[in-house]
């Protein structure tokens, strides 16, 4: 499997797309959005776990990725904003998107514009590891941290990656993405209506932060919810790459085969 890149100079989005040498034609399309702090290339090992009969991208917003010069944003209508100039739903329209965490918020925002616009859009949503609206204030405003708490915290969460957790330096040339992405988490509005499009929530069985009994409660903002597990702590990628794949690919030949 081989990656290729883009960013559009005009609104600093990214795009990374997965590609296998070999492709069938009915491959299934997946567009993911990065938690806080993410990057395009957090989805590397889901794409290899889904396979050659799914075509994978992943989004790097403004300010994510190597060298990249924008300032990081920190609301999700701003990320939904600069993702939905760079994205085509129509694109996508037989296919799926993912949000990871942050992601989540900013895919429930893109999937609700486009329905409101009546334009063409994925047949279903996958939200990973986000925790419903009103659960938020239950956790450590993660955005007001210090250097030496924020780093804490993310080892906390197993979202420092075993290169990093020996290496504070590294960390100090990311921290401002990390933080901004906190920040337009934290601050992320209550939506305003429920989406039609059938919705998948998937916790994890030991994740003390968006607990798998309270993604129920994304039933007032998503008319067709269905909820899925996997075992372990709070979702990361790659360690839960094939328990999630399976999770998207239960969901999706669920949706072709019988939508609810």
């Amino acid at each position: 499997m081989k990656s290729s890149y883009h960013r559009d100079p005009a609104t600093g989005v990214g795009q990374r797309t997965f590609d296998w040498t070999v492709c069938p034609a009915e491959a299934r399309n997946l567009l993911c959005l990065p938690y806080a702090g993410g990057t395009s290339t957090a989805f590397r090992s889901l794409a290899q776990a889904l396979g050659p009969t799914w075509r994978v991208a992943s989004v790097d917003p403004p300010g994510h990725g190597l060298g990249a010069p924008e300032a990081p944003l920190e609301s999700v209508s701003d990320l939904c904003d600069v993702i939905d100039a760079q994205v085509d739903p129509a694109c996508y329209a037989d296919g799926y998107l993912l949000g990871y965490s942050l992601g989540g918020y900013v895919a429930h925002g893109l999937m609700a514009r486009w329905e409101a616009e009546g334009r063409p859009r994925p047949r279903g949503v996958i939200m990973v590891a986000v925790n419903p609206p009103r659960r938020r204030h239950l956790h450590p405003v993660h955005s007001e941290l210090n250097d030496d708490d924020l780093w804490t915290a993310l080892d906390a969460l197993g979202g420092l990656p075993d290169a990093l957790r020996n290496d504070r330096l590294v960390f100090h040339l990311f921290k401002h993405i990390v933080r901004a992405g906190f920040r337009a988490y934290e601050t992320a509005p209550e939506p305003q209506a429920a989406i039609e499009t059938p919705v998948l929530a998937v916790g994890a069985s030991r994740d003390e932060v968006a607990a798998t009994t309270h993604l129920t409660e994304w039933r007032a903002y998503c008319r067709r919810l269905r909820i899925d597990e996997v075992d372990g702590p709070h979702i990361f990628l790659p360690g839960q790459a094939r328990a999630l794949a399976q999770c998207v690919t239960e969901f999706a030949d669920s949706l072709e085969e019988d939508p609810f």
